[in-house]
């Protein structure tokens, strides 16, 4: 290998290769350009994938997840799949009618994805409620849970617990006149409340809490809507504008690629003390009981610091991401550094006929270890210092200061 080859080599290995973009750098920009499968007209602007078929795949936990969007920095993931019909939240007879309790933060279900879901100790038999009056009696797959490699990448992130539906702590059966910018509002500042408590279906008694922080939760109502996009019958502006309670009969849903992940959302629906949002077959925002089961699609949110590796996005070629890690430079101790190469008097006339001769005992110190002396090469780099020469071939760059650009520009 010539002397250029093994310095640029050296520098550009993957140990000391530039740090990676963010992923969410990567979706940010992304949605400077791509208007057919990115938007960022939500309230905050925030990055949104789009439309029927977005390239929006992500390797998560060996698995394929979809981006949502990007918020505050942090790319917001939702399962592809999901991990089967669940409760949203069970309760005993003498509580809301055994029909569970529509907080989030009370739930069975936040409870089983921030506890089993991450538990990569959790074995089989483990049950996950699935009926009314406490029923716990369904399998969930333990071969599902989040390896501890995978955690490392979730943010503990605090989710917005405001209902649509309590406006200035008054509730409102106006869920047909949401538009996707008003649930998004209120999903972020409204209240988290049983308007009409005292009923049997509202004897929980429980504080609703308007915020919570852990890993693992599940999407908004506003995420559904703000994932259609437009077809020959519709288009996105309509479908984000008309927030009908039967999402326009279903054509924005067609429109939209969460369209097939159906499920429990995070947000409540207060008209009882145990009615919560789901994605359903037939509407958007439905109401169920928590204790009636549902589909189970998780969501969370990455570390800023997560990076993209590879992969274009594809469901065959997914995004495929790690935290970033800063290459650190070994420290060279005193005694390992290599020695100044003693200064000699320049030649000023080339020796004519010089013959060949033998190898010295001692080795030039120019020269690199198991590289053998290629001449023509040496004389095309002789513009080029001795002692940075040295110093990158035999320390392979380390203690090398110059950043990239300004390498690349000395050996042009």
């Amino acid at each position: 290998m010539g002397v250029l080859a093994l310095l640029l080599n050296s520098f550009y290995s993957p140990s000391v290769m530039a740090k990676s973009e963010t992923l969410a750098n990567y979706v940010s920009d992304l949605a400077k350009t791509d208007t057919i499968n990115l938007a960022t007209d939500d309230p905050d602007h925030n990055p949104r994938y789009i439309g029927k078929t977005p390239d929006n795949y992500v390797s998560f936990n060996g698995e394929l997840w979809r981006i949502i969007g990007v918020f505050d920095g942090h790319v917001k993931l939702i399962r592809g799949t999901t991990l089967g019909r669940y409760s949203y939240d069970s309760s005993s007879k003498d509580i809301n009618e055994g029909l569970g309790v529509n907080s989030w933060t009370h739930s069975d279900l936040m409870n089983e994805l921030n506890g089993d879901y991450l538990n990569t100790e959790l074995t089989e038999n483990t049950k996950w409620y699935n009926g009314t009056q406490d029923a716990k009696s369904k399998d969930f797959d333990y071969t599902k849970v989040i390896s501890a490699d995978a955690q490392e990448l979730i943010e503990d992130y605090t989710w917005q617990l405001g209902s649509p539906n309590v406006v200035d702590g008054e509730y409102s059966n106006a869920s047909e006149k949401f538009t996707a910018s008003s649930l998004y509002y209120y999903e972020r500042n409204g209240k988290n409340a049983v308007v009409n408590p005292g009923g049997t279906r509202s004897n929980d008694g429980l504080e609703r809490e308007d915020a919570w922080t852990g890993k693992i939760g599940l999407a908004y109502p506003s995420d559904m809507l703000y994932a259609a996009g437009s077809n020959e019958n519709i288009t996105k502006e309509q479908c984000q504008s008309s927030g009908q309670w039967r999402f326009d009969n279903n054509e924005c849903r067609r429109t939209a690629w969460m369209d097939g992940i159906t499920g429990w959302f995070i947000s409540s629906r207060p008209v009882d003390g145990e009615n919560i949002y789901v994605f359903s077959w037939i509407s958007a925002l439905d109401g169920n009981a928590t204790a009636w089961t549902s589909n189970v699609t998780p969501v969370l949110y990455l570390k800023k610091n997560v990076v993209l590796v590879s992969g274009t996005g594809t469901s065959e070629d997914p995004y495929m991401i790690e935290l970033e890690n800063t290459p650190s430079v070994p420290e060279v101790e005193p005694e390992e550094k290599p020695e100044e190469e003693p200064e000699t008097e320049p030649e000023t006339e080339p020796k004519p006929e010089v013959k060949p001769e033998a190898e010295s005992d001692s080795e030039d110190e120019s020269k690199v270890p198991g590289v053998p002396d290629t001449g023509a090469e040496l004389k095309s780099l002789t513009s080029v210092s001795t002692s940075v020469l040295v110093g990158a071939s035999v320390g392979a760059v380390v203690g090398l200061v110059a950043s990239r650009k300004k390498i690349k520009e000395l050996f042009r």
